[in-house]
């Protein structure tokens, strides 16, 4: 079993030492756990990186579009241990996961469209796993739910208190343990849609496109320069 780290906030340097921990975790383990602090899954995308060269901007996405494929289509167990807050980026990985064990206290949000962005790239991970009409309203919303409502969409497979989190990560880890690599890549291939793959690299030059248009991002770092937020501009 591999242990990986999330970073509060993902960018370019992040997104590589995840592939390449992924990558590791498939030549020596059958599991693989995501995990982040006990206030912070994982936050998605630093807003701050969107002061850098367009080409980082684009590059950062794809490549997080190409992680999100690596843990769906991993031919290990991937689960992912929600505690605290999960926004944007975040609730892809953890979407892509193959088990979500989530402490009852979590918050849950895709905040992308009130930033005038779409959440394209982990949008079909999302579909997947809450189904089209629930990832459509929680997008449009642009508001937080509880870890409650994310068990009660699909999003999260288990919802446990802080101090039951070890055991049952304990016994998930015994359980998704038994499988090999070959098996486990056939039946996360198998029971994907085989359009899957296309689309979440879609979802990412889509948001790759958005992070280089001066419409877009110029609002947002006004905002976090101290100037009016974008989603009151309407």
């Amino acid at each position: 079993m591999t242990i990986v780290s999330l970073p509060q906030s993902l960018d370019l340097r992040s997104l590589d030492q995840l592939h390449a921990e992924l990558s590791t975790a498939c030549e020596i383990d059958e599991v693989l756990v995501l995990r982040g602090r006990s206030d912070v899954f994982c936050n998605g995308m630093d807003l701050g990186a969107l002061r850098e060269p367009e080409n980082a901007r684009s590059e950062a996405v794809e490549v997080f579009g190409e992680l999100l494929i690596a843990l769906r289509f991993a031919p290990v167990a991937v689960i992912a241990v929600v505690e605290g807050s999960v926004r944007g980026g975040g609730v892809g990985l953890a979407a892509a996961a193959d088990w979500v064990i989530a402490n009852t206290d979590s918050q849950f949000s895709l905040p992308e469209v009130s930033l005038g962005l779409q959440p394209a790239t982990i949008l079909p991970v999302f579909v997947e796993r809450v189904g089209r009409i629930r990832a459509r309203q929680v997008s449009l919303r642009a508001t937080g739910f509880s870890a409650n409502d994310a068990y009660k969409m699909g999003l999260v497979d288990e919802l446990v208190e802080s101090t039951d989190i070890e055991s049952s990560l304990r016994r998930r880890i015994r359980e998704f343990g038994r499988g090999r690599h070959r098996a486990i890549a056939g039946i996360k291939s198998t029971s994907a849609d085989s359009a899957l793959k296309t689309a979440i690299r879609a979802g990412a030059k889509q948001t790759a496109n958005d992070v280089c248009n001066p419409a877009i991002v110029d609002p947002i770092l006004d905002y976090l320069d101290g100037g009016v937020p974008p989603w009151s501009r309407i």
